[in-house]
Order: structure tokens, then C-alpha cells, then sequence
């Protein structure tokens, strides 16, 4: 018996994992807003968007979709992924993109935020780069799917940001724990765990300077597979391993009365 109430724990715990990790905000084609001047975008798969800048002559760059998606709070802790694709033969030499998250309060006032420049530097070669975080840039060198990941939190009454870029869950490299009270612009308010209620206020491709546009995933398809995994797909995953896991654990109990 003792043995049997191990597994169920188990599995119970292996259930809890995976329905926390698909918890994760997954940005599809509906998230993304692109009217009024930003930019643009065009449904490539089910699982595929491809998103595209307008040039803006007062913000003097090609400002692209933004969503507001997300409705996390600061207090609870942040943490928002996006899917990117990197194709080399699509990216022409010195065009890039610029993601950010931002925060707001609870009056919807811009509080902050934290960009993130990627530009391809040579024929083999994308730099991904921090204003905040002068000893961060990391290169990459292979087309991949790279998945852009903020966390945000307070500790000790400070506010800090952690941008890290993911090759299918291996960390390539981190900023560490940046103060977002020290990012300061003309519009930011510090200390930011003293106002009210922050939360996201949008994520958003703020400046698209690439002819092609840049491809964002639903969710990461299987690695080297052509024809990625669409949401539900990964839905229904997750369903048929639960209900799996439940039937062997039946079948453990009855196993154990008999």
C-alpha cells in the first residue's frame, strides 16, 4: 500500500507540472493587435503568426503589434514567454526587432518595461542585447524556434526583471537579476512596489525593422519536426497522459487489493 500511495503522489505531482508549465501564456494569432499604426500581421499556420512593423514617423521606427493579454501581477510574480523564430536566410544583415514587456498600475499607467534588441550582425550571426543590462548579449548562430522569457518580481521592496533566452528549455544565457527601479526614463515611476496593483501592460513588438517580418509560435512545435504541433494538439497531449495516468493508477490499486 505504501508503495501504491508513493506512485499516486507521483503521479499526481507529474499532472500538477505539466498543467502548471501549459499555464503559461501561449500568444496566437487573435492575441496580437495590429490596427491604428501597428503594424501588421498574417496567420501562417494555427500555431504560426507572422508579425510585421509600420514605420512611424513621431516614434521614428517600425513599430509593430502589441498584446494585452497577459493579466499577471507584480505582487504574484511575472513570468511571460514567447516563441520566436530565427531564420537566417529570411533576416537580411542589420535588421531586427525589438520585443518588450511592459507594466502598468492600477489607473493603467505606464510604470516600465524592459526591451530587447535582436539584430543580425553578419551572414551567420544574431545579437540579442539589453540596454538595461549592459553585460548582457548573447549570439545566436543556427535557425532555431528560441523562446524569449521575462520574469518580473519583487524582493525586499525591490522590483527586478530576469531576461533569459531558451533553446527549448536549455538556458543559453540570462541577464540576471536586474533593479528595474535603475531603469529610469522620463515616464517611469520608482519605486515601482509603490504603486498600486502593477501588472502587465502589454507585450509588444515595438520596433519590426525586417522585410519578412518575424514568425512567433503559438507554443515550441516537436524540435525538426515540419509539421509543428498546433495548441490544441498540445491539449489534447496533456489530456490523454492525464487520463493515462489515472487508469494506470487504477490499475496499480486494483492490483494491490487482489
Amino acid at each position: 500500500m505504501k508503495k501504491l500511495f508513493g506512485f499516486l503522489i507521483f503521479t499526481f505531482t507529474m499532472v500538477s507540472f505539466m498543467f502548471k508549465t501549459a499555464a503559461l501564456q501561449a500568444y496566437g494569432y487573435d492575441d496580437w493587435y495590429s490596427q491604428n499604426g501597428y503594424g501588421s500581421k498574417q496567420k501562417v499556420t494555427d500555431n504560426i503568426t507572422n508579425l510585421n512593423g509600420k514605420y512611424d514617423d513621431d516614434m521614428g521606427m517600425y513599430v509593430g503589434p502589441y498584446s494585452k493579454k497577459s493579466k499577471d501581477k507584480l505582487k504574484d510574480g511575472i513570468n511571460e514567454e514567447l516563441n520566436v523564430e530565427i531564420d537566417f536566410d529570411k533576416m537580411k544583415t542589420s535588421e531586427l526587432f525589438e520585443i518588450t514587456l511592459g507594466l502598468q498600475n492600477s489607473d493603467n499607467v505606464y510604470v516600465s518595461e524592459a526591451v530587447v534588441t535582436t539584430q543580425k550582425i553578419s551572414d551567420n550571426e544574431v545579437k540579442l542585447s539589453a540596454t538595461w543590462a549592459p553585460s548582457f548579449s548573447y549570439v545566436l548562430k543556427e535557425n532555431g524556434i528560441y523562446t524569449y522569457q521575462w520574469k518580473m518580481f519583487i524582493r525586499n521592496g525591490v522590483t527586478y526583471v530576469n531576461f533569459t533566452i531558451l533553446d527549448y528549455g536549455k538556458e543559453l544565457k540570462s541577464t540576471g537579476d536586474i533593479n528595474l527601479d535603475k531603469i529610469i526614463t522620463s515616464d517611469t515611476k520608482t519605486p515601482i512596489a509603490n504603486e498600486k496593483d502593477v501588472s502587465v501592460k502589454y507585450l509588444w513588438f515595438c520596433n519590426i525593422k525586417m522585410q519578412d517580418g518575424i514568425n512567433v509560435y503559438t507554443v515550441l512545435p516537436e524540435k525538426n519536426v515540419v509539421n509543428p504541433n498546433t495548441f490544441d494538439n498540445v491539449t489534447t497531449y496533456f489530456s490523454l497522459t492525464f487520463v493515462s495516468l489515472i487508469f494506470i493508477s487504477l490499475f496499480a490499486l486494483k492490483k494491490e487489493r487482489n
